[in-house]
């Protein structure tokens, strides 16, 4: 029988009943007073009430909460609970699949020679993981933001609380136990993309997350699979000591089994705290992921992933791997897009974080070749940040710059082809930082920009510091004086 989510939704529990509404919003409540971490709190009760109500209420209770301890008393609290009950609604935890089209928002960025540019999300769950979206939601936004590719990557450790969560459905189906395949997902996806004659490209993928069994290890996306079935490991639910010893490296059954379908195998999210609150618990390189790497088990890692990790960006330029930005999504698009600022970011969202792809041709395998021969761009806001031969060609095909150059002064014609918008510094005659003139290039924009010199004749070239293009890492994002060096000479 072929499922799709369209025989799950009856099966799937309502979300937003009012006592789990109570329990999550005391539960922030009590945070923000016991253990006092207001930065904490706020992300919470923004969360908590974007995803449960509307923005308008997250808003509110935002606006609620950082004006600094007003929310002490009962009568805040209060407030807070009746806002949430006049806006909620018992709306199902799913809502029917549209069929209708979906028009693609085109992000255009330019072709490299011999390279399509492809924008890809490598890292997205569904409904049958921990994700809060169905596999053709999923597909509906990444056409509607413009993604040539993503990876459907549910977790592997849910597939029994999968078999249980739907575990009725199975039974009306007369289904035996565990009968609900981890392919499911991209077998989904990949069905709804040929019937809307999409050209999404969806690639069959997997996360590995031992946290109960091996917490100091991390996650890892294993990528181009064949069978998702065949990475099932041993692992437990709140395990014991003597569990934990004897299975801690039971994720590496998974791993070979990627690793023997010729999987690309990514690390996710380093330095994402694995009590999700805290960063004392931070999973950075150890001697496990230098063993695998040295055993080929490690190709790629996420720069950006919830996000941006520096250290990530260190080791990634040390141990030649291949970068990526990616939502890890979990929530509904348009909730993740509402937080996705309050993650120390600055300025409005403009686009979904993705990795630029450099490959051949519109294909899997083009793909997949890209990735191991890491030609890769991570694209977060206005920021592009990868290898600086990419970064200068991207430049170089969006912009056209002209230089004239007169008796006693340089004009600089910029002519912007692209979508992508520039941050430039110009240094003409070895100009001091803090002097040179900046200039906010706008994507399809032209920018005429004129300069006195004294002794104009002595310039033979002109130096534009890009600083949204980063190659290096920085420990401050966003960043200042990091950007990449272009070049031009009369």
């Amino acid at each position: 029988m072929i499922l799709d989510s369209s025989h799950f939704l009856p099966y799937m529990q309502v979300k937003n009943d009012h006592f789990f509404i109570f329990l999550t919003m005391s539960n922030f409540y009590i945070l923000l007073h016991l253990k006092g971490g207001l930065n904490v709190a706020i992300r919470g009760f923004h969360h908590c009430v974007a995803v449960l109500f509307d923005f308008r209420t997250a808003f509110a209770v935002y606006i609620e909460v950082i004006m600094k301890n007003r929310i002490k008393s009962l009568f805040g609290f209060a407030f807070v609970l009746v806002i949430g009950f006049t806006n909620c609604t018992k709306s199902e935890f799913l809502i029917e699949i549209s069929n209708s089209h979906i028009k693609r928002e085109y992000a255009e960025i330019p072709n490299l020679d011999g390279f399509l540019t492809l924008k890809g999300d490598f890292h997205i769950h569904t409904v049958f993981s921990d994700g809060e979206a169905t596999p053709e939601e999923r597909v509906d936004e990444a056409i509607l933001d413009g993604l040539d590719i993503i990876a459907i990557t549910d977790h592997i450790e849910y597939w029994v609380w999968v078999d249980e969560k739907f575990g009725k459905l199975r039974r009306d189906l007369g289904l035996p136990e565990r009968s609900f395949s981890l392919n499911l997902s991209y077998e989904i996806a990949q069905r709804y993309v040929n019937k809307i004659s999409s050209d999404l490209i969806v690639i069959r993928g997997a996360e590995i997350a031992p946290d109960d069994m091996n917490p100091e290890i991390g996650h890892f996306n294993v990528l181009f699979l064949d069978d998702v079935d065949k990475l099932r490991y041993t692992n437990f639910w709140n395990p014991t000591e003597a569990q934990k010893i004897r299975y801690k490296y039971s994720y590496m059954d998974a791993l070979r089994a990627a690793k023997a379908q010729g999987a690309f195998i990514l690390f996710n999210h380093p330095g994402h705290a694995t009590d999700n609150v805290s960063r004392e618990n931070d999973v950075l390189w150890n001697s496990e992921h230098e063993m695998l790497f040295e055993q080929g088990f490690i190709q790629g890692v996420e720069l950006y992933g919830w996000g941006y990790f520096p250290m990530a960006h260190h080791y990634a330029i040390e141990k030649n791997l291949t970068l990526f930005g990616n939502t890890d999504i979990h929530d509904k698009m348009e909730v993740y897009k509402q937080l996705w600022w309050m993650d120390g970011w600055i300025g409005k969202q403009q686009h979904r974080p993705m990795t630029l792809v450099f490959a051949r041709e519109r294909s899997v395998e083009a793909i997949r070749e890209a990735l191991f021969e890491r030609r890769t761009l991570v694209y977060l806001h206005q920021y592009l940040i990868g290898e600086e031969k990419y970064l200068k060609e991207i430049f170089e095909k969006s912009v056209e710059i002209t230089l004239i150059k007169t008796e006693n002064e340089v004009e600089i014609i910029l002519k912007n082809y692209s979508n992508l918008s520039f941050n430039i510094r110009i240094d003409i005659g070895n100009l001091n930082y803090y002097f040179q003139p900046r200039y906010l290039l706008q994507p399809r924009e032209t920018q005429t920009i004129t300069h006195k010199i004294n002794n104009v004749m002595d310039v033979d070239s002109v130096n534009f510091i890009i600083d949204n293009l980063i190659n290096t890492p920085t420990d401050v994002f966003p960043t200042v004086n990091k950007g990449i060096t272009y070049t031009l000479e009369f």
